[in-house]
């Protein structure tokens, strides 16, 4: 762990999010920020040869 050293700034967050939450979905996975708006992502998993 490098205490946030090599993180970057996510400027679609939302205002506040004090609950993440990350579900594998198959090989990617669905996130979600919750706070005062809710957001998702989904994100596939690689594409293997």
């Amino acid at each position: 762990m490098d205490g946030g050293v090599t993180w970057t700034s996510v400027a679609d967050m939302g205002r506040a999010s004090n609950k993440v939450r990350i579900i594998r979905d198959g090989d990617g996975f669905v996130g979600y920020a919750i706070g005062l708006d809710v957001r998702k992502i989904r994100v596939p998993g690689s594409v293997k040869p």
